[in-house]
Order: C-alpha cells, then structure tokens, then sequence
C-alpha cells in the first residue's frame, strides 16, 4: 500500500511540472490535469487504509518495498519534444503504474475485500487513462487552428501615404 501511495504520488508530481509548461498541446494538458486529479484521489484513498500511527512527521519512517523498489519511475519528458515523443513517454508511465498496480494484487494474498475492490478501481481509471493515451497514439493530434480572434491585426486600404525626402504624395492603389 505505502508502495502504490509513493508512486501515485510521484506520478502526480512529474505531471503538476508538465503541466506548468507554456505551450502544450491542449488536449495533452487536458488529460494530465484528469491523471493528475486521478493521483490525488487515489493517495487520499490509499492513506485512509494505510496504519497512521506514525503521523507524527519525527516519527515518520518512509516505507519502501518490493514493488517501489522495481518501478522504473516517471519517464519525463522536455517542453521541446515532439507530441508523439510525450505520447510515448506518457504510455510507458500508465504502463508501469499499471504494473505496480498488477504486483500489489498478486504479492497481497491477504487483501481484505474492500483494500481489493479499491486498488482494482484505480487499476481501472489507469487502464482507461492509457487507452485514451492509446487514442493519441493511433490518431495524430491536428495543432489547433487560429482562430479569427488569434490571426493578425491586417488592415485593408484603397490608398497608401508614402513620405520620401523628395516630394510627398498620395498613391492610389487601384488604379
């Protein structure tokens, strides 16, 4: 349990930086703010099952198994990388929650019903999480258009003042 909180909540932490980034693809953005929200739910239902005895931060022993101790971690990615470079590096993260996920099942035989109902929940909204990953994958982002608001002031004459040191005049333009 103290395994699968550490690695929600590093995961919840590389992608609150990502996130930061000016100039992300909106709809890359849009779905780390959801897995993002989906770490912090699931550490608040992780703690209410894990023994608090040691609250007291003096007191507090950071516990690290088998299954931390295996996870590769958080592939991070770079603001200057390509959006098919973030979609990878997102699939490998979901896929090594996943399997974090998959080992707490199988190594805790003695998972009361409840503990088991809930880890196979958050299993589930990471296995949709990657499928929506999957989606990207299979179906290349379009980079949004401009719309009328974002294009360029331009502005549209008949006739243009041109100042020189010899003489000034006005131009007509259709002439």
């Amino acid at each position: 349990m103290h395994d699968l909180l550490l690695i929600q909540n590093d995961r919840k932490t590389a992608y609150e930086k990502i996130v930061k980034w000016p100039g992300q693809e909106e709809s890359i953005r849009h779905h780390l703010k959801k897995i993002i929200m989906q770490s912090r739910n699931s550490i608040l239902e992780l703690r209410r099952h894990i023994d608090m005895t040691h609250s007291d931060p003096a007191d507090r022993v950071d516990l690290r198994g088998e299954i931390y101790h295996t996870w590769a971690g958080t592939r991070e990615f770079m603001p200057g990388d390509s959006i098919s470079d973030m979609i990878l590096a997102l699939e490998d993260n979901e896929k090594e929650v996943a399997l974090a996920y998959q080992k707490a099942l199988q190594s805790e035989d003695n998972l009361c019903e409840e503990l088991r109902t809930m880890i196979n929940d958050q299993l589930s909204l990471i296995h949709q999480s990657f499928n929506r990953i999957q989606e990207y994958k299979e179906k290349p982002l379009q980079r949004a258009t401009a719309s009328e608001e974002e294009k360029p002031f331009v502005i549209y004459r008949d006739r243009v003042f041109i100042e020189s040191s010899v003489h000034s005049r006005l131009i007509d333009l259709f002439e």
